[in-house]
């Protein structure tokens, strides 16, 4: 009789382990689906995204194409005089758009009448 209850106990536990064992096995499998599920997922969109930059490249080789008539100078080589004037004038539109950017932006109260 005692031979048989630890006979019943010893099964019990393999039955339970096993039993635990096939639940976290389930689980694992479960999130290798759903990985495997997303990684799809993201070869899909990156597979979009490599042929919208691909598309990209070409429109911008198409357009250094035809605009290749007019030399570029780099900034490097040009003269200082040049250079400087450019940026004061670049400034002074970007000072210009930000004035009016923060002008429209101004609450009702704080604007000027007179303009």
């Amino acid at each position: 009789m005692r031979v048989l209850l630890w006979l019943l106990l010893w099964a019990s536990l393999l039955v339970g382990s096993g039993w635990y064992l096939r639940g976290r096995v389930r689980a694992a499998w479960r999130r290798a689906d759903d990985l495997g599920r997303e990684l799809d997922h993201a070869q899909t969109r990156m597979q979009a995204a490599q042929t919208a930059a691909h598309g990209a490249a070409q429109r911008d080789a198409a357009q250094r194409d035809a605009s290749a008539d007019e030399p570029v100078e780099l900034a490097v080589f040009a003269g200082v005089a040049r250079a400087y004037r450019e940026r004061v004038a670049v400034r002074g539109a970007l000072d210009e758009h930000r004035r009016a950017r923060r002008a429209l932006r101004r609450p009702g109260w704080a604007r000027r009448v007179d303009s």
